[in-house]
């Protein structure tokens, strides 16, 4: 599996990763700007997505979305990137993603790499809650899926 992170260094490149998500996801409307784009590749096929948007550095957060084609695409690797850009290059403090009641997959998913689950009732209309998942730093180094079980270490190498 290869990992490319793209972002304001490689403008082409991320905004074609935004475009694989937005179409995936059924979006009607383009990602705003500024946003960085992580392209998780099997061979030469590309099977997911994630984009880092809305990052706030003053408060240390972040929100991530994503979309793939294989339930397999999330590996400990791929996670651990995600990590090390989150925590570790950008230095935040926590990562949020938003999902459907709805959508088992994700909700499945988030909980299982360790993210934590708020339920916001009719958050997306008097029929549907949306779960907040977060992960924070902290939570990161005690996550089985760190293998330094520590950001401050990852940094330091």
């Amino acid at each position: 599996m290869k990992i490319v992170l793209a972002g304001s260094a490689e403008p082409d490149l991320n905004r074609a990763l935004a475009g694989w998500l937005e179409a995936k996801l059924g979006l009607q409307r383009s990602f705003r700007e500024p946003y960085a784009t992580m392209g998780i590749f099997s061979g030469p096929d590309l099977i997911a997505v994630l984009i880092f948007e809305n990052y706030r550095k003053d408060d240390g957060t972040i929100e991530i979305g994503m979309a793939s084609t294989s339930r397999r695409w999330l590996t400990r690797t791929v996670m651990q990137a995600m990590a090390e850009f989150v925590f570790g290059d950008l230095g935040c403090q926590m990562a949020v993603f938003r999902t459907s009641e709805r959508n088992n997959d994700a909700n499945r998913l988030m909980t299982g790499v360790g993210f934590e689950r708020i339920v916001l009732p009719r958050m997306r209309g008097r029929n549907e809650a949306e779960h907040l998942f977060y992960l924070t730093d902290d939570g990161w180094n005690q996550n089985r899926l760190n293998p330094k079980g520590n950001v401050d270490a990852q940094l330091s190498s």
